[in-house]
């Protein structure tokens, strides 16, 4: 059997699986090892912990709105559709491969969000961040910035992207409050400092996680087999450091940028 549940999580072992699990409550985790897509609507307004998904490359429309992710970490993903995650609860978002964000409002009133990391990502999207409203940091270097990309952000303080001319109307965010030319310089300052060099290293961390996971058996048949490869999953992430470290990355920006006594005016 290619679908199970047990002990509330989902096991899921296709590359490709067109199955819909919409508005389920019999588990709070998904493990699909080998899952390379997640389709148009596939698991919507779901109550998820976290998912364990190291293959998945691309993350279609509206695939998990409103599941409520509380952990995403997703290492292979290059490409996410319209509205994706919007409505859920994660903090931090690190995705080293990702670089298309097709149409808009990818991450749309993702309430607890704080950090935004994607180094190799080519352009932030219409309404991308609209109403992320505990949104601090995003960290996008390759990046330009389109309309609204922000809308709603009041709490932004650092971008580290490439210069753009962009609107938005929403009256609070910096862009409408004229202090987002203070975040730009606050992330010229962080993308000096020994953290944003290390953040290499995560993107080092997901290549070695990926192929670990690929010389791991697929047939996994019970609740047990899953256990034992998120086990042996825990043991690597321990190591990781990076993403913990990015906790502090907005209070260093600010301290930074309060030594070097940054103008606040545009």
């Amino acid at each position: 059997n290619n679908t199970l549940v047990t002990n509330q999580c989902l096991i899921l072992k296709y590359e490709q699986c067109s199955n819909k699990f919409n508005n389920k409550t019999m588990f709070n985790y998904i493990c699909a090892p080998v899952l390379n897509k997640a389709a148009k609507e596939q698991f919507q307004r779901l109550s998820l912990d976290a998912m364990f998904m190291p293959d998945l490359k691309i993350v279609d429309q509206l695939a998990f709105f409103s599941s409520q992710l509380k952990h995403l970490y997703l290492p292979s993903v290059v490409e996410i559709g319209q509205c994706a995650f919007q409505y859920n609860n994660f903090q931090i978002l690190s995705l080293t491969k990702l670089i298309t964000l097709k149409e808009d409002s990818q991450f749309y009133s993702c309430k607890h969000l704080k950090l935004f990391h994607a180094p190799i990502l080519s352009c932030v999207s219409e309404f991308c961040f609209q109403d992320c409203e505990r949104l601090e940091s995003v960290i996008v270097p390759a990046a330009s910035i389109r309309d609204s990309a922000f809308h709603g952000c009041q709490n932004l303080q650092m971008a580290v992207c490439k210069k753009s001319q962009f609107k938005c109307g929403c009256k609070n965010c910096p862009k409408c409050t004229k202090r987002f030319q203070l975040c730009l310089q606050r992330g010229e300052l962080f993308a000096k400092s020994k953290l944003f060099q290390q953040l290499s290293l995560q993107i080092e961390f997901d290549e070695k996680f990926v192929r670990f996971v690929k010389i791991q058996p697929t047939h996994i048949q019970t609740h047990q087999d899953n256990q034992n490869l998120q086990g042996k999953w825990t043991k690597i992430h321990e190591k990781q450091i990076i993403l913990a470290k990015l906790k502090g990355v907005t209070q260093i920006a600010l301290s930074l940028s309060n030594e070097m006594k940054i103008n606040e005016l545009e």
